[in-house]
């Protein structure tokens, strides 16, 4: 059999869902046109009037979920269409912000206030149910309960700059999700540890890489080393493996060095190389699949930081598209992820 995941060695940023009731408001196609959702048999209701504002969803996108604090958001720019084109704009003043994690040696902290006051088009998106799916490729019951601003803050009761909006999901008990899309039968590849032998055969494989090799005498790998994860469906298992790679002498360092490769394993172990990805993302990957039967890999990471000595940029949780055809960063960003000044120390 063919297998769903093939050599991959050009990047794109395709992206792609959409759900809810029926409603007459136009959503982007995949190639950016408006599409117009059939509302149904008409019905004379009498003198017209101003319909409620509502809320659509884009259908090439895919929406990655983070979770924070046994909280769990999904960001709604770019994957959200208001039927009145209304944009939010963040409020200058806020109510009390909720920190929402306390992650240790860090004074800086996601918080979230209510979204009371986004435009009503935004808001709609409360109690729309989407479909979810975890880790293994499972179906998972879950809602947008609520919508919120999301940003950081460094100690100060306040929000902090750039916050974006997320709506929050309420999940079905054991429901662990980590991606939302209504297309058809995506197929995962479920993480799980890799033995000692499977490390050992990507580590060898890693450091053959052209981009490992570049790193040169005046850097070294980070305090996290090669992080790798082994991910096994019906078709194959695949390591994604990454590291980054930091200045030697400088406490200032514009552009820590990420490599992120991942590797088909044979039956025997054998490592092939398959994708590679040197973003800026969690190193730790929490999700391998194709959701639109391209044969492409797409990824899921999870929370990473990293430290540019001028500023901490964060991301909590980004999807990538590794596969796409044509390579071209055509649909909307969805990471989740923040930048924070401090100062070259």
């Amino acid at each position: 059999m063919r297998s769903w995941l093939v050599l991959a060695l050009v990047i794109g940023c395709g992206r792609g869902s959409e759900r809810g009731a029926p409603v007459a408001a136009p959503t982007p196609d995949r190639d950016g046109s408006a599409v117009v959702r059939d509302a149904g048999p008409s019905v004379d209701a009498g003198p017209s009037v101003d319909a409620a504002p509502t809320a659509s969803w884009r259908t090439d996108v895919v929406v990655p979920v983070v979770a924070l604090a046994e909280r769990r958001f999904v960001p709604l720019a770019g994957w959200l269409v208001p039927s009145d084109g209304a944009a939010p704009v963040a409020p200058t003043t806020y109510p009390p912000p909720m920190r929402i994690e306390a992650t240790p040696n860090s004074s800086v902290q996601p918080r979230v206030v209510p979204g009371d006051g986004l435009p009503a088009s935004w808001r709609a998106a409360a109690g729309t149910a989407v479909a979810a799916y975890d880790r293994a490729g499972q179906r998972c019951a879950s809602t947008i309960s609520g919508v919120y601003w999301l940003g950081l803050d460094n100690g100060e009761v306040e929000l902090g700059y750039e916050p974006i909006v997320v709506g929050e999901l309420t999940t079905a008990p054991g429901c662990d999700p980590i991606a939302i899309t209504d297309r058809p039968e995506p197929r995962f590849a479920a993480p799980t540890k890799p033995t000692s032998a499977q490390v050992a055969a990507v580590a060898r494989a890693f450091k053959q890489l052209p981009g490992v090799k570049r790193q040169g005498r005046d850097r070294r790998i980070d305090r996290d080393g090669l992080v790798t994860t082994l991910f096994v469906g019906a078709d194959g298992a695949w390591v994604v493996a990454a590291a980054t790679y930091e200045l030697r002498e400088a406490s200032c360092d514009s552009e820590p060095e990420v490599v992120r490769a991942i590797f088909a394993l044979s039956a025997g172990g054998a490592p092939t190389l398959v994708a590679e990805n040197g973003e800026e993302l969690g190193l730790r990957a929490v999700g391998l699949f194709d959701s639109d039967r391209d044969g492409g890999l797409e990824l899921i990471t999870g929370h990473g930081r990293f430290d540019h000595g001028m500023n901490l940029a964060t991301t909590y949780v980004a999807y990538r598209d590794l596969g796409a055809r044509p390579a071209a960063d055509a649909g909307p960003v969805t990471d989740v992820d923040f930048s924070t000044y401090f100062g070259c120390d």
